[in-house]
């Protein structure tokens, strides 16, 4: 996935939008009719890690409760 820092080529308007591939920007256009620019373009990587769940001993009903 990809971060892209856009703007246009005649008005001020800037934008950032997500797309998994760069073609999705082909043909897209500002509202006032010109075309975007591209400043910056960022990658995205989600990387998945192992989760560990981790089970807590029972609550001694002895012990007194923090107020």
């Amino acid at each position: 996935m990809f971060e892209v820092h856009i703007a246009c080529s005649d008005c001020p308007e800037e934008i950032e939008v997500l797309v998994e591939d760069l073609g999705e920007l082909d043909g897209l256009g500002c509202e006032c009719g010109y075309g975007f620019v591209t400043l910056a373009i960022g990658e995205i990587r989600v990387e998945t890690a192992r989760a560990q769940v981790i089970s807590f001993s029972q609550r001694d009903d002895d012990l007194p409760l923090a107020a």
